[in-house]
């Protein structure tokens, strides 16, 4: 299941460190693939200056511990940050059906420094540099304003510092709130054109269920999609052979991908016709997708890569 964001939203500081890579994320599992991907973070070291008091044992991270929230005055929306013991944490957004979406991050923190530093881990590969301080109220004051993965941790908290009370010193997340990883950049490309040449060979599966036959083309399957991305060429390919079948090629454009190419064949398995299909991917980085991948002819028919690939589970 998919979420899209509010985008009234985005301005909220926040949010704008994490959209981008969360409307990703969310929007490739619908094989919408955007024009460009996030830069990778940028050369500023995101380890925290060394220090004889360790996330794990301070009390700081104790009073962090719970679930954070700040309500747009103009909108009204909740933002809510929720701290766990285990440098976990999680950013609970509010999306257009009306609910809401945790995304999963994690954290450390620096609380000799004045103001104390927090990371903000956003996903495998980026992270987000900023302050903090907890006031004598209890309240959260945490800098947001100019802060993204990549820039430099802002020395001063300013006075646009987003103030955030605490509603709750449990941090288990409400029942009814989905959980979101965010992948890097390079995890995205990797998934990317396996979950896209996975929905075409389902297309294709279906169509043969009512055509008996396979598609030639997008035309036919009626699906309205770019055969071409920023990072691969996709290509479908209908053999007129005698053992009838349906190739789908990936073909990456990056030396530092692999490419694939899920195959299709029709079987007879007792009397009757059934399709049998697979997706063989480059064992390294190519430019060129594995050779046509073969079918055993036993009773239960399997896909078989050609050398120099495997066969994804």
């Amino acid at each position: 299941m998919s979420h899209s964001l509010n985008t009234s939203h985005q301005r909220d500081p926040l949010l704008t460190i994490i959209t981008n890579s969360l409307l990703l994320a969310l929007l490739t599992n619908l094989a919408i693939l955007p024009a460009t991907a996030r830069d990778a973070i940028a050369s500023q070291p995101a380890t925290l200056a060394q220090t004889t008091e360790t996330t794990e044992t301070s009390p700081i991270v104790n009073q962090l511990i719970g679930i954070w929230q700040y309500q747009d005055p103009e909108t009204e929306a909740l933002l809510r940050l929720v701290f766990a013991d285990n440098q976990q944490m999680y950013t609970i957004l509010p999306t257009e059906e009306g609910s809401y979406v945790a995304v999963e991050m994690g954290y450390q923190i620096n609380p000799t420094n004045n103001p104390m530093q927090i990371d903000l881990q956003i996903n495998s590969e980026e992270k987000a540099l900023t302050v903090f301080e907890l006031t004598p109220e209890g309240k959260l004051r945490l800098e947001l304003d100019g802060i993204a993965a990549g820039n430099t941790r802002p020395e001063t908290l300013s006075e646009n510092a987003t103030l955030f009370e605490k509603v709750s010193n449990d941090p288990t997340l409400p029942e009814n709130v989905e959980t979101v990883q965010l992948e890097s950049p390079e995890e995205q490309a990797r998934r990317v054109p396996i979950q896209y040449i996975s929905l075409l060979a389902k297309a294709q599966q279906a169509y043969f269920l009512e055509k008996g036959t396979f598609a030639a083309n997008l035309t036919e399957l009626g699906i309205a999609a770019n055969l071409e991305t920023q990072s691969y060429r996709y290509e479908i390919i209908k053999p007129e052979t005698e053992l009838e079948s349906v190739t789908i090629t990936a073909r990456s454009k990056d030396r530092e991908l692999p490419s694939y190419t899920a195959a299709l064949f029709v079987t007879e398995v007792d009397g009757n016709k059934t399709t049998v299909g697979g997706i063989c991917a480059t064992n390294e980085p190519s430019t060129s997708p594995p050779a046509t991948p073969t079918v055993s002819s036993n009773e239960s028919p399997e896909i078989q890569c050609p050398v120099g690939s495997s066969l994804l589970e």
